[in-house]
């Protein structure tokens, strides 16, 4: 016996449209939650994505930048430990750091 004639049964006058399950109808009214929440981590993960490829960017000229004067360095006698080589390793990073606290 189906949900109307049930309720026919039980009560004629009762007016019945459309019958839905709790969980189907809990799933109904959710459906903007989920959706906004596959948006907003959509955009997340797009944001995230751009900002690696900003942050590699950074890095990477600025390390292109430094290889010509590490090269002069090494020529003028520089050995791999020396204090300048660190400090220009040192100052490879600050680009990147300044870029991120800007944000």
């Amino acid at each position: 016996m189906g949900h109307f004639a049930l309720v026919r049964r039980l009560d004629p006058e009762v007016w019945i449209w459309q019958t839905t399950t709790a969980e189907r109808h809990i799933g109904i009214v959710r459906l903007p939650w989920r959706l906004g929440a596959f948006v907003l981590t959509a955009v997340a993960a797009i944001a995230l994505t751009i900002a690696t490829i900003g942050l590699y960017g950074i890095v990477s000229y600025t390390v292109a930048q430094r290889t010509y004067e590490v090269g002069i360095r090494m020529s003028l006698g520089a050995g791999s430990r020396s204090r300048r080589l660190d400090a220009c390793s040192a100052r490879g990073p600050r680009p990147a750091a300044t870029a991120l606290r800007a944000e």
